[in-house]
């Protein structure tokens, strides 16, 4: 009974563990996680000797909705969903910085963030501090508001 209740514990912590890795997380690492509402899967891959590449699928259709390169691994990157249908990618080698925005009719809009761009304080910590002052850091009460079709950029 003891033996049982401790197996129970762990599989309870290890479900609570995994749910918080996949939700509103700056990744850094090759795998598979999920939007915040789940509704999308990202998954990040390496390619040849470095290359980090990534996909988003539809988590129900497994429909694959963008595939991009953001550069070497041994160079800064990282991925983050501010909102389920908004994903911030970077990449410094190559001067990869851009934001997909991902409608619910299935389009998806690919952005090149400029310096005018505020972006989520979660991205702008991630940045190297030579390039955070160049960029606005959004305050949380501007984040994560979703945004309607018609308010797109």
């Amino acid at each position: 009974m003891r033996c049982a209740i401790c197996i129970l514990i762990t599989l309870l912590f290890a479900a609570g563990c995994d749910r918080r890795s996949s939700v509103s997380e700056v990744v850094r690492s090759f795998g598979a996680s999920l939007s915040p509402d789940g509704t999308k899967q990202l998954v990040v891959t390496r390619r040849e000797k470095s290359l980090v590449d990534f996909e988003v699928f539809n988590s129900t259709s497994s429909e694959q909705l963008v595939s991009d390169s953001i550069g070497s691994d041994a160079m800064r990157w990282f991925l983050y969903w501010e909102t389920s249908s908004k994903l911030w990618g970077y990449g410094s080698d190559i001067g990869y910085f851009k934001i997909f925005e991902f409608t619910a009719g299935g389009a998806v809009t690919q952005i090149e963030v400029g310096r005018s761009l505020p972006v989520p304080a979660e991205v702008w910590e991630n940045l190297p501090s030579s390039l955070q002052p160049k960029y606005k850091k959004q305050n949380k009460s501007e984040q994560a508001t979703p945004r309607k079709p018609s308010d797109q950029i």
